[in-house]
């Protein structure tokens, strides 16, 4: 990174090596000897980006790449179970359902209502 703000938790994308040319005539690159530098890649709005990271902060870059990784397996593994628990809960209500539609509904109070309600009339 260019800057020197401190860096986020997390960040999106992984960090590379890549061999690289300065552009110096007197230096070892334009023999064919290319330096090597790091880059973070990512994917922002369907587009391939590209970030120099200096050599100072690769483990912290490559850290918070790791982490924001990470957090996103977390959501993509509580998203499953989340799925799997509706789709539980929806057997689930269709059982109740068709148990419904088995037993039929009373139409009356049960008979031992009656009789409850036969005592209170007679006092």
């Amino acid at each position: 990174m260019k800057t020197s703000k401190p860096l986020p938790k997390m960040l999106p994308g992984v960090v590379c090596k890549q061999r690289v040319q300065c552009g110096k005539q007197s230096c070892r690159c334009a023999r064919g000897d290319p330096h090597i530098a790091h880059y973070r890649f990512w994917r922002e709005g369907g587009r391939l980006r590209k970030q120099y990271v200096r050599a100072a902060d690769i483990e912290a870059v490559r850290a918070a790449c790791a982490a924001r990784r990470a957090d996103e397996e977390n959501y993509r593994e509580l998203k499953r179970e989340m799925i799997a628990s509706t789709r539980r809960f929806n057997s689930l209500l269709d059982l109740i359902r068709e148990h419904e539609l088995l037993i039929p509904r009373r139409t009356q109070a049960p008979k031992f209502f009656d009789m409850y309600q036969h005592e209170q009339n007679k006092n």
